[in-house]
């Protein structure tokens, strides 16, 4: 009799369980909305105002991801370590970037030019960025630059659209220090 009781109460309190857990609403570090559901299944959310733009307008610009994974002193040196990653489906064959390290008093210390070639589609590349003075000076990295690049293997395409490689580009957030596009 017991036994029956328990077994009773377990299948009830299962079908029970299954059928409340609502529906969650989040947000990707992109800004997409996504709600996913009770069975593990999810789905992108279009507002009404998303819905009535075309789909060149909400597609997404940038094709590479710029990085800084490591900042440390060498010397009288400050050097970034920067990854590129390539999320597009064509092969990056040249993408000069120039970084401009701004010290105290928004001053303009140094500019350079960091080089990524022959990047593969969904692989990255590591440089590093070797500033002459220590990291400690430094307020922040300005992107820019980038007015030129090639991209794909059989059919080279060259930009030479000012400013069309750098739109590309997707400057993350950092822990190791403030940069920006």
């Amino acid at each position: 009799m017991r036994t029956t009781y328990i077994l009773s109460l377990l299948l009830l309190l299962s079908a029970c369980t299954q059928n409340i857990a609502p529906n969650i609403y989040a947000t990707t570090e992109a800004g997409t909305r996504v709600v996913l559901k009770a069975d593990s299944s999810w789905e992108y959310i279009q507002s009404t105002s998303e819905s009535n733009t075309t789909e060149e307008q909400t597609e997404d610009k940038t094709k590479v991801d710029l990085k800084v994974i490591g900042k440390w002193d060498a010397g009288v040196s400050c050097r970034l370590g920067l990854t590129l990653t390539n999320r597009k489906a064509q092969f990056i064959r040249n993408l000069g970037i120039e970084l401009t390290a701004f010290v105290e008093n928004d001053l303009e210390f140094e500019t350079l030019i960091v080089g990524f070639y022959g990047i593969k589609p969904t692989q990255y590349q590591y440089r590093e960025a070797i500033f002459n003075t220590p990291c400690k000076n430094i307020r922040h990295v300005l992107v820019h630059g980038s007015d030129y690049c090639s991209v794909g293997e059989d059919l080279v395409k060259f930009s030479t659209t000012v400013g069309e490689c750098l739109e590309a580009i997707n400057v993350e957030k950092s822990e190791f220090i403030n940069i920006h596009k």
